[in-house]
C-alpha cells in the first residue's frame, strides 16, 4: 500500500496560512502538481519525511525540464 504524505505550501512572506495542501507520494509530484496554480517563483514547502522528520524548506519554481516548460 503506497504511503501518501501531506505537503503544505506557503507563500514567501510571514503569513502562516497555507496556499494549498496536497497529498502525494513524492516531493517532486507534489511540486509539479502545484507549480501551474501558483504564480510565485519561490514558495515554502512543509512535510514529514519517510523517517519521520518534519522538513520546512524553500523551493524555487518551476521544477522540471526547462526545454519542455518553454513550449
Amino acid at each position: 500500500m503506497p504511503k501518501n504524505r501531506e505537503f503544505k505550501f506557503f507563500k514567501d512572506d510571514a503569513d502562516e496560512t497555507p496556499i494549498e495542501t496536497t497529498e502525494q507520494m513524492s516531493f517532486k509530484k507534489a511540486v509539479k502538481s502545484i507549480q501551474n496554480k501558483v504564480k510565485d517563483t519561490k514558495v515554502i514547502i512543509e512535510y514529514i519525511s519517510k523517517k519521520g522528520k518534519q522538513i520546512r524548506e524553500y523551493v524555487f519554481l518551476p521544477i522540471g525540464r526547462k526545454k519542455k516548460l518553454d513550449r
